[in-house]
């Protein structure tokens, strides 16, 4: 994969901070809301998703019944063009997150290939951060990415901090 220089100012949102919207989960939810509320409130704020993202969300909501969410999902997910940057998922992309999951089911014990390909693909569109709840898989990934490329790579926040941030 190519090293781009960080052009883009905009984070990358990990599933599980939607999800913790549209679960209204305690205490994650409110910060989560926040970050989606002021997107959509400037237009001149946007936020990277990918196909995964799309993927995983619409899992979450059938395996858990969420069908009367599934509205507020779309409209969350599918913000307005303006809003979104959109990036798919490619072989390579799947290639890297295989190696990289490999290695941290290795160290950790557990399969994290989502994870992983949720870090390529935020890797891969320049995001500034990726906005997670996940902070200790993310920095795993993050620092087996360094060591097993040899290149720097992206910041881990906490939808707290993003609220700061975005």
């Amino acid at each position: 994969m190519q090293q781009k220089s960080r052009i883009n100012n905009y984070p990358y949102l990990d599933t599980n901070i939607y999800i913790a919207t549209i679960k209204s989960e305690k205490d994650k939810s409110q910060f989560c809301k926040l970050i989606f509320e002021k997107i959509l409130n400037n237009k001149n704020k946007k936020i990277i998703i990918s196909d995964l993202y799309k993927e995983e969300i619409k899992s979450v909501c059938k395996k858990k019944k969420l069908n009367a969410e599934i509205s507020i999902a779309y409209e969350l997910t599918f913000l307005k063009n303006s809003q979104k940057i959109e990036i798919t998922t490619n072989k390579t992309h799947t290639k890297i997150a295989k190696e990289i999951s490999k290695i941290f089911k290795k160290r950790i014990g557990e399969n994290e290939y989502n994870d992983c390909l949720h870090f390529i693909l935020a890797m891969e569109s320049n995001a500034k951060y990726i906005i997670t709840d996940n902070i200790s898989h993310f920095e795993e990934i993050k620092e087996i990415y360094k060591n097993k490329y040899n290149k720097t790579s992206i910041e881990i926040i906490s939808p707290q901090l993003a609220i700061e941030n975005i």
